[in-house]
């Protein structure tokens, strides 16, 4: 019994301890964002005739033997169009602490390269068009409407819950809140997952599952909340037993739906798409191991005066039934 006790105090405070150890790594490491927020330079190479997968796979590795000899670093190698208008989609990331003319004079360098190319497909004459520098995407505009959005939406939350039910309801579900939001954060940190132009998309999908299943869950439990008789863990064992085959099925669903959009979409939408995954996982942990506990922890059945006067209006006879009982 001890051993259980200390097993959720652990799995309890886990969201803190990690939220520690993801703010040294962020301090020394910084996140791992994608090239939406780097310096990178973009050109388009075609090769005036069509291409078989052989041909593309040896000019995206010729394409990184010569970035290597002109001390380039590519990003990513993207076929663009089939047939005669078949090419490559270069994108290379700008040096560190390296200057913009020289690194103009590395591009120059690897693109006159990637023209002498020969004897991969005799028939290609290969142009380089579209070269463009683009620079990094700030973050704050998003970070600042993603958080703005989970932080009304809480209050909301809390404000509805305490006038329509009972306050310590409300403080679990904000506690519960917190701990996802800081959660998501640190194990985005320390997986080092790609922050992407969407990278609010994990802390969404976490507010808005979270948010679900506690609406589930505890309208559930105050259906069950009828008996002093009933302890609070009774009270959200039956509750959940009552709604646990619906909850999964759910769950598995978003799940399923979320990994079969993974595989028809980009590789930063797939990033993004599995860190949402880990945003619903997240948001289960924490009802499972920070609302219920809080809130089982804290409810007094005999101090929710508004489940006493409402059970006590449903059980005194209405005034009609007053007049027949006189009668």
């Amino acid at each position: 019994m001890k051993s259980n006790k200390t097993l959720s105090n652990i799995l309890f405070i886990l969201p803190l301890i990690l939220l520690v150890v993801a703010c040294i790594i962020v301090a020394i490491f910084g996140f791992n964002t994608s090239i939406d927020y780097k310096t990178y330079y973009q050109f388009d190479v075609r090769f005036n005739t069509t291409l078989s997968d052989n041909n593309i796979a040896s000019y995206k590795a010729e394409f990184k033997s010569l970035a290597e000899k002109n001390n380039v670093t590519i990003y990513s190698l993207e076929s663009i169009n089939e047939n005669i208008n078949a090419g490559l989609e270069v994108k290379v990331l700008k040096g560190t602490n390296v200057s913009d003319a020289a690194m103009q004079t590395r591009l120059t360098g690897f693109e006159n390269d990637i023209k002498a190319i020969t004897g991969i497909n005799d028939d290609a004459h290969i142009t380089i068009e579209k070269e463009v520098t683009v620079l990094p995407h700030t973050w704050v505009n998003s970070f600042v409407k993603g958080l703005l959005t989970i932080l009304v939406g809480t209050i909301v939350v809390f404000l509805y819950v305490w006038i329509r039910f009972e306050i310590k309801l409300a403080t679990a579900y904000v506690l519960a809140q917190a701990m996802g939001q800081s959660m998501i954060f640190s194990l985005v940190a320390l997986l080092r997952l790609p922050v992407t132009l969407n990278f609010m998309a994990p802390y969404l999908s976490t507010f808005v599952v979270l948010s679900l299943l506690f609406a589930v869950i505890f309208t559930r439990v105050r259906t069950f909340n009828t008996s002093d008789k009933q302890n609070n863990l009774t009270l959200v064992n039956n509750a959940m037993n009552d709604i646990r085959v619906v909850s999964i099925i759910l769950v598995c669903v978003l799940a399923l739906v979320v990994l079969v959009a993974a595989v028809a979409y980009t590789s930063n939408s797939f990033a993004v798409i599995m860190q949402v995954l880990l945003g619903i996982a997240t948001a289960v942990y924490s009802i499972e191991f920070v609302l219920i506990p809080t809130w089982i922890a804290q409810y007094n059945r005999g101090k929710d005066s508004r489940l006493l006067n409402k059970q006590k209006q449903t059980s005194e006879p209405s005034p009609k039934d007053k007049d027949r009982l006189v009668v």
